[in-house]
């Protein structure tokens, strides 16, 4: 699932980088350095001095241009250094231009003394630098380091910097410069503006650099790089904030031909607004290119459609896939009407997407999809480890939306939530997670959801999570697997979980979807009683006969709610048919599943409550907590039915990672007991066995209960020597104040006290030996 494309891309940027340095190295070699020492912007007779636009005409040159008196600038010499001569640059100093734009034809290099120190102000009457070689041939290359770069205007593309040749801008500032312009193809990128006429085998790179109060009339108000094939674009340990446009793209707009590398790392994007779409960045390329998104920041940015980011990956062949990755990144805060004010991802072809230890949070679209919106073609989704909570949509899809395309003829890849959090989303319909899986005549889309947590999420309908399975030419599949879908709460229907599924008429498959030692409970719907609602936990809705099926196995779909005068509380079949095993149903009405009461599971292990037979069976469960693994679960507590209740056959971890089965036989629901801290199941807040037994098996999720900011310690062991308690004895305390719990073993045996250190539990379990 394009595991290795992430390093392709990080090799891809290395060889950029030894690129780099190997031009450098071969252009110094042949480079004169010509140091200015005048702060006036001319191109004065031979009066001994040097200026910035002096420098730059004689590297442009190779020459002098008739100025030989001493003290005026060198000669240029093949890709040149400028530098500042510290007598007169060690401070502050500002050059205005009043010449216009300077021209850059050849490679150079420009090194200012740094951007708190070195002003050029373009005083709103030019550009600062027109780099053009105007040479169709190969890219040269300029470097411009050190520098603040303020106030530019152009009637054209590049407020600050218009370049159609390679550019590394480091440790600078670019502000308050404006790109004018109505007409097409001009007014782009308030600050830069990066290529034209597809430039291929080209290179952008923004290095801790600042870009920041600029303004374009069209797109891109800090950075447009329109490049063409094999081109690299790659902004690093840099801020592009409080950027605006007139049209859209108010932060920085990125298009690339094929085999493009586009890296966004240690960066903020934030607080960009644009008039019409995609307020802080929005990024094409074409096959077989890579886009990575690493420690990144995309916040309060603004625009009418999508907010924070667009990240498009164009069609990729089989043998030629691209790859897209957003990892440790922070998406949060951004505006839209037309949504998704968060993050929408698109990627056609064979294009793996991977989203990792991700957060996207707190977004809002006045109308549809509030947080993200993902789609895929044959390529495969992985959403890991990630947060997805307090987005709101004032129409559809307050959370995440993941979305296959409906391609009659492609081979479709999967999705995969794994150890992700949604939680806290909001919508008129469908808070929290809405997935869309095709079936074409090649293949199907599948969903897997696992170790995850869907909570607390609100709408009027379908507050927690929908799955709509249009197998239309072949069935679809969803396995939610050790998940716990909680709290979630509807006006209407559909607290927790709605399915959907249909098929193209004619067709006889089925289409499935499967709870695998999972949790449903305390969803609620009916809330706003004006109208009767149903399926508080789980409801089949829209289903064509014979084209969807639901499984349980080894599941809890109880303790759900109504707040009105509705009926169904758990299951909602509408008439489908319910596979059940070794599962806990708190209530039947409303499916076909017969009454199964406390003590007398039926042949396929199922407790099924009925509440005109014996009752609505309580699985006795424990709030919502942090009870070990990414995400939030219910905790059976000691006297729940669902303990050792599902049978022998459970194999891998709960949702917390905890090993199945602890006790006598697996457990129902996504939570394996372990005691709180022990494997044994113990009962009793503090264990007490015997001395002589010298072992005990801690779980190290039971500890995280223990949280405390004080240094008190709990006693979770005593160990005793039966019928003479005095002569040995063992104690084993426990705390959790930092990130890790900790314990302490003390031991008093043949007279002799032994106090332990505190130590940190790391591992999952361990083995307590006295």
């Amino acid at each position: 699932m394009g595991s290795t494309r992430p390093n392709q891309t990080m090799l891809r940027h290395s060889f950029l980088t030894a690129a780099v340095a190997q031009a450098l190295l071969l252009g110094a070699a042949r480079a004169a350095t010509i140091t200015v020492d005048a702060t006036i912007d001319a191109v004065p007779a031979d009066d001994g001095s040097c200026t910035l636009r002096e420098a730059i005409e004689n590297a442009n040159t190779d020459s002098q241009n008739g100025r030989t008196s001493p003290g005026e600038c060198e000669a240029g010499q093949g890709a040149d250094l400028i530098d500042f001569d510290a007598s007169i640059f060690g401070g502050t100093q500002i050059i205005t231009l009043s010449q216009g734009e300077m021209v850059i034809t050849e490679s150079i290099t420009i090194a200012g003394t740094g951007a708190e120190l070195l002003t050029i102000d373009a005083n709103q009457a030019s550009r600062h630098f027109h780099i053009d070689d105007g040479s169709s041939g190969e890219l040269s290359q300029a470097n411009l380091s050190d520098l603040a770069l303020v106030n530019g205007s152009v009637t054209g593309n590049g407020g600050a910097i218009l370049t159609r040749e390679n550019l590394i801008l480091e440790r600078s500032t670019i502000s308050g410069s404006v790109a004018e312009g109505s007409s097409v193809g001009i007014g782009r990128g308030g600050a830069i503006y990066a290529g034209g006429q597809g430039t291929p085998n080209a290179y952008l790179m923004i290095e801790s650099s600042n870009l920041i109060n600029n303004e374009s009339h069209i797109f891109g108000g800090a950075v447009v790089a329109e490049l063409g094939d094999d081109s690299s674009v790659v902004i690093n340990d840099s801020f592009v904030e409080n950027n605006a446009s007139l049209q859209s793209v108010g932060g920085a707009r990125i298009r690339s031909g094929i085999n493009a590398s586009i890296l966004i790392q240690n960066s903020s994007i934030s607080v960009n607004t644009s008039v019409f779409n995609y307020g802080g960045l929005f990024i094409q390329v074409d096959e077989s290119s890579s886009v990575v998104l690493q420690d990144t920041v995309v916040s309060q940015n603004s625009g009418r459609r999508i907010g924070g980011a667009e990240i498009r990956l164009d069609f990729s062949p089989a043998n030629a896939p691209g790859s897209l990755s957003i990892r440790d990144s922070f998406l949060s805060g951004n505006l839209a009407e037309f949504g998704p004010a968060g993050l929408a991802t698109s990627a056609l072809g064979h294009v793996d997407t991977t989203i990792e230890r991700t957060s996207i949070r707190n977004n809002t679209a006045t109308r549809s999809y509030g947080g993200a919106n993902v789609s895929w073609h044959s390529g495969d989704v992985q959403i890991i480890d990630s947060t997805i909570s307090g987005n709101v949509a004032g129409q559809n899809s307050g959370g995440l939306y993941l979305s296959s395309y409906s391609d009659q003829s492609a081979i479709l890849g999967n999705v995969s939530l794994i150890g992700s959090r949604i939680s806290g989303n909001s919508a008129a319909s469908i808070g929290g997670l809405k997935v869309y899986l095709y079936g074409s005549e090649l293949s199907a889309a599948n969903l897997l959801i696992s170790g995850s947590e869907i909570s607390d999420n609100s709408a009027y309908d379908t507050a927690g999570a929908e799955v709509y399975l249009y197998g239309r030419y072949s069935s679809t599949s969803a396995t939610i697997s050790n998940t716990t879908i909680s709290g979630n709460e509807a006006d209407r229907f559909n607290g927790g979980l709605r399915v959907r599924a249909t098929r193209e008429p004619g067709e006889t498959h089925v289409n499935t979807i499967e709870l695998v030692d999972s949790t449903v409970t305390d969803n609620a719907a009916d809330l706003a009683t004006a109208t009767p609602g149903a399926g508080a936990g789980i409801r089949l809705y829209d289903i064509e006969p014979g084209a969807g099926r639901l499984s349980l196995n080894r599941s809890i779909v109880a303790g759900n709610r109504l707040g009105g005068a509705g009926t169904v509380v758990d299951l909602d079949a509408n008439g489908v048919a319910i596979e059940a095993a070794y599962s806990l149903i708190g209530d039947n009405t409303g499916s076909s599943l017969a009454e199964a009461p406390l003590g007398s599971p039926d042949a396929n292990g199922n407790l099924i409550g009925d509440p005109n037979g014996s009752g609505v069976i309580d699985p006795r469960l424990g709030p919502l907590f942090e009870n070990g693994g990414s995400a939030r679960s219910h905790a059976p507590r000691a006297s729940s039915p669902a303990l050792d209740a599902a049978g022998t056959a459970c194999s891998g971890p709960d949702q917390r990672g905890v090993p199945r089965p602890q006790g006598a036989a697996c457990d129902m629901g996504s939570v394996e007991l372990t005691d709180g801290v022990f494997s044994d199941r113990f009962e009793a807040s503090t264990v007490i066995t015997e001395f002589g037994r010298r072992v005990a098996r801690l779980v190290r999720a039971g500890l995280l209960g223990l949280r405390s900011e004080s240094s008190e310690a709990t006693l979770l062991l005593e160990a005793n020597e039966p019928g003479a308690p005095d002569l040995r004895h063992a104690w084993l305390h426990g705390r959790h104040r930092g990130r890790d719990p900790e314990i302490r073993l003390s031991r008093f045996e043949d007279g002799q006290l032994s106090l332990g250190a505190w130590v940190a539990v790391t591992e999952p379990h361990l083995e307590i030996r006295w």
